[in-house]
């Protein structure tokens, strides 16, 4: 009955009317900055448990945290810049101003762009740690069994994942409920970012 009701509203005359996608789009907000600070309280978490840098020795990882955090810094400065130019955007639009309100948005695109080479940039940074960590480590045989495990914090979900774990638990978690649910909400974000900028222009 709620599936044939989804399809009479996107099929209505009022499909985006509403205010329910604006309103949707807000809940989606929130839930991302819930899941943005849990991957920091945990990463923090971690970082008191096992000092950043597991396995990797005196300061070999300050390079690379010092790289992360600077490309975390950046992801957020670009993600602001985007949400205040979706709010130019519709201001202009509000205003008539379509050829600026047209720039906001192209100017909001290219920021969106660098969002995905930042990450891009910071995933690659994290994957070299990651190698690092397992390079130190080394086999699970090598390993004492009284020491605690090395771990990272999910990036799209904030669960602990063991270092070097594996294959078969690994995905598990990337193909669990509450990481792809997560992950769904991110996406869906991004979407209704484009569709609502697209609906202040009409």
């Amino acid at each position: 009955m709620i599936h044939n009701y989804r399809i009479a509203y996107r099929e209505s005359n009022d499909f985006e009317k509403l205010g329910y996608e604006r309103t949707f789009y807000r809940f989606l907000c929130k839930m991302h900055d819930d899941i943005r600070r849990k991957i920091t309280k945990n990463k923090e978490r971690l970082a008191l448990t096992q000092g950043g840098n597991v396995g990797l020795g005196p300061n070999k990882g300050s390079m690379d945290d010092a790289l992360r955090a600077q490309l975390n810094a950046k992801v957020q400065e670009l993600e602001k810049d985007i949400a205040e130019c979706m709010q130019e955007a519709e201001r202009a639009g509000a205003a008539g101003q379509l050829e600026r309100s047209q720039g906001y948005v192209k100017r909001t695109e290219e920021l969106k762009d660098e969002v995905e080479r930042t990450k891009s940039a910071l995933e690659a940074t994290e994957q070299h740690e990651r190698l690092q960590k397992l390079a130190s480590v080394g086999p699970p045989m090598h390993t004492d069994p009284s020491q605690p495990k090395p771990m990272e914090v999910c990036e799209t979900c904030g669960c602990f994942l063991i270092i070097g774990d594996v294959q078969q638990r690994i995905d598990e978690h990337f193909n669990g409920k509450q990481h792809v649910g997560y992950a769904r909400v991110t996406e869906h974000m991004r979407i209704l970012e484009v569709v609502l900028i697209l609906d202040w222009l009409l």
